[in-house]
């Protein structure tokens, strides 16, 4: 019956732990475990082709309220759970060194995924970040996906970078009709080994080889 009434009167419900709060995202306990979860370097490199990719990583996979949270917002069983993890990398994505215009995209999610859930939670993120970003900043889902050969999550980090080459790419749209950004951040849920977004700088830097290249990631693995 408690469940019936908390659905009812629509109670505010903690996105990690599910218990009821009042004035916040998460529960203060589930607070100091994110916190406690948070990247000890916040900011670092990722090695492409292209060059050096300046990522902001805000959390360790490793801990179960990060890895809780995931779930949630991959599977959009909290709407909360999203706007939470775009309000904590936001801290991160100000520490990246970007200065002028910012176009903010997504590593896109199969089309597979999209249909069972029926939304793209990195592009959700993007767009989220990109609207407390503020200034000269915007989201385009610029990035889109061609089938992979294989699942990501089953293959090692060198498999990984060959089955992802080459799936990437601009839109027309985007290469058309999108003023060149100073900046474009790439943005995406969980860094693995990085070859879906090595492989995102890489098409962006054919789109827009003057911009500078960032990405953020909510949870490290």
């Amino acid at each position: 019956m408690s469940i019936r009434v908390r659905d009812v009167i629509f109670l505010p419900e903690c996105p990690v732990c599910g218990n009821i709060i009042s004035g916040s995202v998460v529960c203060d306990r589930c607070e100091f475990s994110m916190e406690n979860a948070r990247l000890e370097k916040s900011v670092f490199t990722l090695g492409t082709e292209i060059g050096d990719v300046q990522v902001a990583g805000s959390f360790s996979y490793e801990f179960e309220p990060i890895r809780t949270l995931l779930f949630y917002f991959k599977r959009r069983i909290n709407s909360d759970a999203a706007r939470y993890a775009a309000m904590k990398m936001l801290f991160d994505v100000r520490k990246l060194d970007i200065h002028g215009s910012v176009l903010f995209v997504n590593v896109p999610r199969s089309s597979k995924n999209r249909r069972k859930y029926g939304y793209d939670q990195s592009a959700l993120i993007a767009r989220r970040i990109s609207g407390l970003y503020g200034g000269d900043s915007k989201f385009r889902s610029a990035i889109k996906r061609l089938p992979f050969s294989r699942e990501q999550k089953a293959l090692s980090g060198k498999d990984r970078k060959s089955n992802v080459r080459n799936r990437f790419f601009v839109s027309p749209f985007s290469r058309l009709f999108l003023k060149e950004p100073e900046n474009v951040v790439i943005v995406d849920d969980v860094l693995t080994t990085g070859s879906s977004i090595a492989e995102s700088a890489r098409v962006l830097r054919n789109a827009f080889p003057n911009a500078k290249i960032f990405a953020a990631v909510f949870a490290v693995r």
